[in-house]
């Protein structure tokens, strides 16, 4: 199953990727430091209705592509991995125009075999599509607060 979630971000472009350059500890949600990597919450609702599960979240360093910054992301579960899928994925950011864009384009193969997969189309893949899609606008708020925060803006790389 494949994601494509697109979020705008009311600051400037410089800023949101100097903060993204950073590293993880600057962008994911709720993070915290694992051995080799870093977890994160993955979930659906507010309050004392939230459903919610940890990540172990492993991200590459930013990487400059054609108009913005491409960050490699991989995440699973940190309890029980073998009962829920893993994502593969890659979190763009881009200008667009004053403001900029966050994009995560990812995929997943529900576990199980067949019967997941087919459990994953009846019910499954909306909460997991929910859950992705909050999980992006989070990180664009913590990016967006960020660049409202940080230091001075280090020069574009060519």
């Amino acid at each position: 199953m494949e994601f494509h979630f697109a979020t705008s971000i009311e600051q400037p472009y410089r800023a949101v990727a100097a903060t993204l350059a950073e590293g993880p500890l600057a962008w994911l949600p709720e993070v915290e430091l694992a051995p080799g990597a870093y977890t994160s919450e993955l979930g659906i609702g507010n309050g004392d209705g939230r459903i919610s599960r940890r990540l172990l979240v492993t991200a590459g360093a930013a990487q400059p592509f054609a108009y913005g910054l491409l960050v490699p992301i991989e995440w699973r579960a940190a309890q029980h991995p073998e009962r829920y899928p893993t994502l593969a994925g890659v979190l763009r950011l881009e200008p667009s125009g004053p403001v900029c864009r966050l994009r995560l384009d990812a995929h997943y193969v529900p576990p199980a075999g067949r019967l997941g997969a087919a459990v994953d189309r009846a019910l499954l893949h909306n909460v997991a599509e929910t859950s992705v899609k909050e999980f992006v606008q989070r990180v664009a708020a913590r990016l967006a607060r960020g660049a409202r925060f940080s230091g001075p803006i280090p020069p574009a790389t060519s």
